[in-house]
């Protein structure tokens, strides 16, 4: 499913003397299957960007187009787009609520309207993408590790088979083992057809693991492209209040050692490979 916007703009306390412009006047086009990272410092609009395509708030003016059709025109089918458009909160284990993982998944399925039997089968197959075990399907969601319980929430809303999902920082307070598996995941799900689109301030997974980044500061679009782009405009970015992955940085001071590396990187995987081919040659 394709997602657009056309000139969307959100203000907090509209009319009002308090007001401010969270987002501003942003036309984008994501097409069917992009893995997408927003990124911007807190309070850049990020995550109001967001809340807005997934129509849980409604624009100040502009437009959210789901393969075409405004979600906001009142004719418009909600029910289906909820069943379109999955989001996943910033620690979004604390929605976790039912005495077992397989209940916990099963809520949203039935929500939907699904028959127990489909909601068990769909819950099933949820968890099992994301490397949930059968033994682990009666077990308090409580009693899992911080990494797990991220999966369980997620799975809840791979259950309802969205076709694009989106995710609030959902690696924050994770420790690194735990952050890797998460992002793993969301990759793996991409590469079977899904749209993702990731809202991050970390700039090291964004390069590792998304397609296209999309930068926003002060409500606008700043950059849009993919990493060695985007990660190109180091200076742009250290002034909004972001920089580019350490290893761009890294790379650089060799470079300015003397070893001829190359500069566009911006995965450790990548320069490793270039370190070793310059000490090969």
């Amino acid at each position: 499913m394709n997602l657009e916007t056309k000139n969307l703009t959100y203000e907090y306390d509209a009319g009002t003397t308090q007001a401010v412009r969270a987002v501003d006047d942003i036309s984008i086009s994501i097409p069917s299957g992009q893995f997408v990272g927003i990124v911007g410092h807190t309070g850049s609009g990020k995550t109001t960007f967001v809340q807005l395509l997934d129509g849980l708030l409604k624009p100040s003016s502009g437009s959210v187009y789901l393969d075409g059709e405004d979600i906001n025109e009142k004719k418009y089918d909600r029910k289906s787009m909820r069943a379109a458009m999955g989001i996943v909160f910033q620690y979004p284990e604390y929605q976790l609520f039912e005495t077992t993982v397989l209940k916990d998944v099963c809520f949203g399925p039935l929500n939907m309207g699904l028959s127990q039997d489909e909601a068990t089968k769909y819950a099933k197959e949820a968890l099992l993408k994301l490397g949930m075990q059968e033994d682990s399907y009666g077990a308090s969601p409580f009693e899992l590790s911080g990494g797990q319980k991220r999966r369980v929430a997620i799975a809840g809303v791979l259950a309802m088979n969205p076709k694009i999902l989106i995710l609030d920082e959902p690696t924050a307070g994770l420790d690194p083992e735990g952050r890797d598996e998460v992002l793993g995941l969301l990759k793996k799900l991409n590469e079977s057809g899904m749209t993702v689109i990731l809202v991050s301030h970390s700039m090291e997974d964004v390069a590792k693991y998304v397609g296209r980044i999309i930068v926003i500061n002060d409500g606008k679009v700043f950059l849009d492209g993919d990493g060695k782009e985007v990660f190109s405009h180091v200076k742009q970015l250290e002034e909004i209040g972001l920089a580019a992955p350490e290893v761009a940085y890294l790379m650089q001071a060799v470079h300015d050692a003397g070893i001829p590396v190359s500069t566009n990187i911006t995965t450790v995987e990548e320069a490793a490979s270039e370190i070793l081919l310059k000490f090969q040659t």
